[in-house]
């Protein structure tokens, strides 16, 4: 963990403001990217969300990785039936700040609500709710938890973390899932924790078969 991944960035002065509305999104700074659908997000800084959206991306393409992006999450609700509602293509780190209630829905087979090709982090007071077809948060990196209350419904995983899951505060409730957790390595430090799962609960599983480990140090986990 880093101090950025507990930053609370809610009520500082955003960059730019993404406005969801139906099936397209509207940024408010285009020197930072581009609105329309996908929405593209293109360098560092504060980006606060709002709205509603049927069919919108958001897309990060910050391949230069100069710096963190922290996107608020404030009042949100997205459905997407063909792809991800939030995607980051290249970015140093996403941080994810939940602000009230917030809800992605992607019931497309293939990917996730919320993908990221790189670090992630999810923290913040509110809460989100997640529903996939496929997988809940999907993080081809390491995937941290800081803070939210997040409740998550998936067909495959409700959370994986290609290089490792590291949990450390917040509240993760996986409703349904064939495997809760899996990462080549999960550490678990605090944080209040509910999985239901059809396969493996908690699955620390590395390149190519390596089993790696499962660390819980602290916090609350039901299986």
């Amino acid at each position: 963990f880093s101090k950025s991944d507990y930053n609370n960035v809610a009520e500082e002065a955003e960059d730019a403001v993404i406005t969801l509305e139906g099936n397209r999104g509207t940024l408010s700074d285009e020197t930072r990217g581009r609105s329309g659908n996908p929405v593209v997000i293109e360098r560092k800084g504060v980006y606060r969300i709002t709205g509603q959206s049927d069919g919108v991306t958001i897309r990060i393409k910050e391949p230069r990785k100069s710096g963190n992006i922290y996107l608020i999450l404030d009042h949100v609700s997205m459905t997407n039936r063909k792809g991800p509602c939030i995607e980051a293509e290249a970015a140093e780190k996403v941080i994810l700040q939940c602000v009230g209630e917030n809800s992605l829905t992607s019931m497309s087979d293939s990917g996730a609500p919320i993908y990221a090709e790189d670090d992630l982090t999810i923290n913040g007071p509110g809460r989100l709710r997640i529903e996939s077809g496929k997988n809940g948060i999907h993080c081809k990196s390491t995937l941290r938890i800081t803070g939210a209350a997040i409740s998550i419904r998936a067909t495959n995983d409700g959370l994986k973390g290609k290089l490792g899951i590291y949990v450390d505060g917040g509240s993760v409730t996986i409703t349904e899932s064939y495997e809760g957790m899996e990462g080549a390595n999960v550490l678990i430090r605090n944080g209040e924790l509910s999985v239901t799962a059809s396969d493996d609960g908690i699955n620390a599983a590395g390149e190519d078969g390596l089993q790696g480990d499962v660390v819980i140090e602290g916090g609350s986990l039901y299986l």
